[in-house]
């Protein structure tokens, strides 16, 4: 299974995004301040939760294309996201935030694009 869209909630309407060109899932596990090494070595983890992160990069979009990602992205301190999860092999809605977003001119004869980058990391 495989997106054909992305979207994200913004004021409480689901607002279609381009399916990014390359993306990263991770899991990270939340360990509580007790977890670490004991004196002999030994490793101790207490975990407390485990989260989604999923990192994103649109290449060669437009500027209006660029915007429409950055504005979705940032529009509240918390958001939800509607896309593919290849942890589950279902389509998920994962309420998140997202990290540093980032878009950078790339600059040709032909004219110039953007690539976006950011974060979304689970609630």
């Amino acid at each position: 299974m495989t997106d054909t869209t992305w979207q994200v909630l913004v004021d409480s309407t689901w607002t279609s995004i381009p399916v990014p060109s390359s993306r990263t899932w991770s899991y990270q596990d939340l360990s509580s301040d007790d977890s670490g090494r004991d004196l002999s070595g030994g490793m101790h983890k207490d975990i407390v939760s485990v989260k989604r992160k999923n990192e994103c990069v649109w290449w060669h979009k437009t500027g209006a294309v660029a915007n429409t990602i950055m504005q979705a992205a940032k529009s509240n301190t918390f958001i939800q996201i509607k896309c593919y999860d290849p942890f589950d092999d279902d389509l998920k809605i994962i309420s998140c935030y997202t990290g540093d977003i980032t878009a950078t001119e790339k600059n040709s004869q032909s004219g110039s694009v953007w690539e976006v980058k950011l974060s979304f990391i689970e609630q």
